[in-house]
Formats: structure tokens, C-alpha cells, sequence
């Protein structure tokens, strides 16, 4: 993260900012990890994409946070991570990729 967002409040300021508005997720640093983020978001017309590396987090895509039905790929470059939709889990390792739909609740942990 960067320095303007370090501490409770710029963690704070960074959920509402980046995942509630801009993701549409709720995040929730694990285990007593503090938020760290690296991200680069590339946007066009009806493509967005991602990439960096995150602490350990639970991110949750409730129902008053959906605002689209787009398709999500998340692709895990390392680590482990699982994804709960549809009343089904997956678990993602490195090198591996799951298919999520925007339009419905989802949870992610890593």
C-alpha cells in the first residue's frame, strides 16, 4: 500500500475506495495481517483487469454490493487461495485459475 494509506484510517479509506466502490467486495485483512496491496488496474471499455500480490485477506461480493453480472477469471500466480459461490468451493493454487460471476454472492480467502 501506499504511503498516503498507512494505518487504520488509510486502511480503511483504501476498503471503502478500492473494494467497496471500485471491486465491489468487502475486505477483511486474516489472521491478524496487516493490508498490504500492490495492485495495477487496467481498464478499457467492457474489460478491466488486475495484477500484483496481496496479504492474507477474506474478501466477501455480497448481494448490496452487486451492480453487474460481468464474469471475474482470477488467476493465482502463487500461493493458495479458495473461492465459494453457487453453495460450491474451489480451491485455487499457483498456477491454477477459477471462473466466478459477478451477478451473484461470493466469498474469496487467501
Amino acid at each position: 500500500m501506499s504511503d498516503p494509506l498507512l494505518g487504520d484510517d488509510g486502511a480503511e479509506a483504501f476498503r471503502e475506495t478500492f473494494g467497496r466502490k471500485i471491486l465491489g467486495i468487502e475486505i477483511d485483512p486474516l489472521g491478524g495481517h496487516p493490508l498490504e496491496i500492490d495492485l495495477t488496474l487496467r481498464a478499457l471499455p467492457d474489460f478491466a483487469m488486475a495484477t500484483g500480490s496481496l496479504s492474507p485477506m477474506h474478501n466477501r461480493h455480497t448481494s448490496a454490493l452487486i451492480d453487474n453480472d460481468h464474469v471475474v477469471l482470477l488467476v493465482m500466480q502463487s500461493g493458495a487461495g479458495e473461492v465459494s459461490q453457487h453453495g460450491r468451493t474451489a480451491t485455487v493454487g499457483e498456477g491454477e485459475a477459477v471462473l466466478t460471476a459477478n451477478g451473484t454472492v461470493a466469498c474469496q480467502s487467501r
